[in-house]
């Protein structure tokens, strides 16, 4: 079975999120650029910045979470194409 839903907001509420989207990135970037400036910027990119910023724990979790992320999202197409394949969905 096929199931897909549409959500009908509408212009105004597109805009609407469009725009508080587009606020939250203009934080999270000015924020990293608050980091940057007040410290010594080292290699590690945004690792570095992540434990810089919340501590060695809780940097250790979110670092391994995104190497798994990086190494596994190049493979995801192929992984979604083999699962839809072997079930005989119907890709529409």
């Amino acid at each position: 079975m096929y199931c897909h839903k549409q959500g009908n907001a509408g212009l105004g509420l597109s805009v609407l999120i469009i725009v508080m989207t587009a606020t939250v990135a203009l934080v999270a970037v000015l924020s990293a650029i608050g980091v940057c400036e007040r410290c010594n910027m080292e290699s590690g990119g945004v690792y570095f910045l992540i434990g810089h910023v919340l501590g060695a724990r809780t940097s250790a979790a979110i670092g391994i979470v995104y190497c798994f992320g990086q190494v596994t999202f190049p493979n995801l197409p192929f992984f979604l194409h083999t699962v839809v394949g072997s079930r005989k969905w119907q890709m529409h």
